[in-house]
């Protein structure tokens, strides 16, 4: 019987042995990890989202994101609108419509299907819009692209200026170069091959083409042609090699040549010794043209570059207190006394 007991209380001893390891194992196993930690706080959304004061790695969603200071490591995508209000954003930020940034320190690249308006906010590269590029007290460190129209106040673009559209606004702001590009041809290049042999050559700012054994090369501010005889013309005159001074005369005697646009290229260019009456006629011809660009300067507004107007003829318009110190390729300057 005393045996029968003391098999008893070991069987138990064992038993409560056996038992507390495994309770304390899964104590520890049911030690819960939020779900956003689980996934590197990664959100995602078929709809809206809406996330405020917290650090996310990165966001997605099907329609309009918004968010109220947020740290973002990573990248943010939206199918419809994306707002940020006192953010710093590590990675790029995109939506299939619109962008307004408010009070964001650091941004990165931006891409937007329709406008992008950024106020008080630093963006470290650039900006790209379907349609208009708003800055109000804004820093762009690099390019501005907008497929419509550019208006900056109090702000400041590092990088070249590229619109699609016909105005340009500058109000106590700074910029550099401005281009405004033609729609379909802004970084591109064209060949179109007409009959008899002619071919038209188009490039833009970084276009390159080659046919009939010509090469032909755009940059910010010219357009290189160079022959198959290795002459070189830049914007219609002879830089290098023989031949005639003008790219104009030389393809007047070569019909295999193409006719060129690009940046900067003049197809007037004659030759070296053109009379001065003759640029003077030229000039005043060019002034009669009708305007189709406009680029405004007010309140104390510096452009340092070149302005080049590839879509139409233009003028750039300069307020009292404002400057223009650069270059105009096919426009003039018009200063206003108020």
């Amino acid at each position: 019987m005393m045996n029968k007991q003391m098999r008893k209380k070991e069987t138990r001893k064992k038993g409560s042995g056996l038992l507390l390891p495994l309770l304390f194992t899964l104590a520890i196993s049911c030690v819960c990890v939020p779900v956003s930690e689980a996934r590197n706080s990664h959100y995602a959304s078929a709809t809206d989202l809406q996330l405020a004061t917290q650090t996310i790695s990165s966001a997605s969603v099907g329609r309009d994101l918004m968010l109220s200071a947020v740290q973002v490591e990573g990248k943010l995508a939206a199918g419809r609108n994306l707002t940020c209000n006192n953010c710093a954003i590590g990675g790029n930020i995109s939506a299939g419509n619109s962008i307004a940034l408010n009070e964001c320190s650091q941004v990165q690249n931006i891409a937007a299907g329709h406008d992008a308006e950024i106020t008080h906010s630093t963006v470290n590269q650039g900006i790209a819009a379907g349609r208009n590029v708003i800055l109000h007290d804004a820093t762009v460190s690099q390019r501005v692209s907008a497929g419509n129209e550019v208006a900056l106040e109090h702000s400041e673009v590092k990088g070249l200026i590229a619109l699609g559209g016909h105005l340009a606004t500058l109000d106590d702001s700074k910029a550099s170069d401005i281009l405004f590009s033609e729609r379909n041809q802004t970084m591109g290049s064209g060949i179109i091959i007409g009959g008899n042999n002619s071919s038209t050559v188009r490039v833009g700012p970084t276009g390159l083409s080659a046919i009939n054994g010509f090469t032909v090369k755009g940059a910010m501010s010219q357009t290189t042609v160079i022959t198959p005889e290795q002459t070189i013309y830049v914007n219609g005159r002879k830089v290098s090699g023989e031949g005639p001074v003008s790219y104009q005369a030389y393809q007047a005697t070569n019909p295999e040549a193409p006719t060129v646009y690009g940046p900067g290229w003049d197809p007037s260019v004659l030759s070296s010794s053109a009379p001065k009456t003759a640029a003077l006629s030229s000039k005043k011809k060019a002034e009669n043209k009708p305007v189709v660009n406009v680029l405004e300067l007010r309140n104390g507004s510096t452009v340092s570059g070149q302005v080049q107007f590839d879509s139409g003829y233009g003028k750039i318009v300069v307020y009292p207190g404002s400057q223009f110190l650069g270059k105009v390729v096919n426009g003039f300057v018009e200063k206003k006394s108020r």
